[in-house]
Parts: C-alpha cells; sequence; structure tokens
C-alpha cells in the first residue's frame, strides 16, 4: 500500500515538472490518462473517478481512453454495477464507444437483475449495431426467457444481423 502511494506521489511530481517546463506543448489528456491508470491499477477507484476533475484544470477533456479505463475499473475489476452505470449513462457515445464496452455494459446490466436496464443496453447496442457475443446470448436467453420485451430485442437483432448480411453480400457482389 505504501509503495502504491509512492509511485502516486511520484507520478504528480513527473506532472508538475512537465507543467512547469513544457506548458501547453503537451499532451494533457494523454498524460492524465496515464496517472488514471496508475489509480486503477492500484485500485484506488474513489481517486480515480475524482481524476474526472482534473481535466478541466489541465486544459484537457476525457477522451476514449479516460472512459474506457474507468468503465473497465468499475465492470471488470470491481463489479459495482451502480458505479458503472452512473458512468455509463454520463459518458458520451460519440466518438462509439468500443463493442467491448457495450458488451461490458450489457454484462453489468444482467449482473444486476434488472430487466430495465438490460434492455436499455440491448436497445443502445441495436442502435449502432453492436451484436451481443455468444456468451452474453446464452445469459441473456436464460435470464430473459420471461421477459417478453428482452424476447422482442433479441428478434430485432436477429433481423439486423440477416439485414447487415445481406448488404455485405450485395457489396461483394
Amino acid at each position: 500500500e505504501i509503495e502504491k502511494v509512492q509511485h502516486l506521489r511520484c507520478a504528480w511530481h513527473i506532472v508538475a515538472e512537465a507543467r512547469r517546463t513544457c506548458g501547453d506543448r503537451l499532451d494533457w489528456t494523454a498524460m492524465l490518462n496515464e496517472i488514471l491508470g496508475v489509480y486503477v491499477a492500484g485500485g484506488f477507484s474513489n481517486f480515480a473517478l475524482e481524476m474526472l476533475k482534473q481535466y478541466p484544470l489541465f486544459g484537457a477533456e476525457p477522451d476514449s481512453n479516460t472512459w474506457e479505463h474507468l468503465l473497465t475499473m468499475f465492470g471488470e475489476h470491481e463489479r459495482d454495477v451502480g458505479r458503472f452505470f452512473t458512468l455509463w449513462e454520463a459518458i458520451p457515445k460519440e466518438p462509439q464507444p468500443p463493442d467491448e464496452l457495450y458488451h461490458l455494459a450489457l454484462d453489468m446490466a444482467l449482473q444486476s437483475r434488472s430487466s430495465r436496464r438490460t434492455c436499455a443496453v440491448l436497445e443502445e447496442m441495436y442502435t449502432v449495431a453492436v451484436f451481443p457475443s455468444p456468451q452474453l446470448t446464452e445469459r441473456l436467453a436464460k435470464a430473459g426467457r420471461h421477459v417478453i420485451q428482452i424476447h422482442h430485442l433479441i428478434s430485432k437483432f436477429i433481423t439486423l444481423n440477416k439485414d447487415v448480411k445481406a448488404s455485405s453480400t450485395k457489396r461483394e457482389n
């Protein structure tokens, strides 16, 4: 624990020195994302979340890597459904997050056992044409066997998949 804190102090010392010597010539978003990565690797989730307040102080904006660090931390490492979805609802959807984050969101929604949340994530995935993985599809079949709305969404995905395959076949010919 003490070693982790020492690494963080060292990282912030590097940031302070870079700010003093480089000023605006540095990509502060990338630099702050590296600090965020140190917090995530050290398991300091509260400090990692507080890092979002630092970006404007450096004239930087959180980017897709920032959100990916945080969502992965709350989703894969901590399995904290509440904080994951608080963050998920706050992230910009342009540019589109990677498919893996949509899969993680669906995984977390299934873990929450909330059909409303699961349907909301499925709707988002449908809108951006991100298909559930085979493992998630299997879990959806089990979890949603009594939820009609999930059945409707799965049938929409089947139709979308047929349309995508048909249009790719037309392009190849």
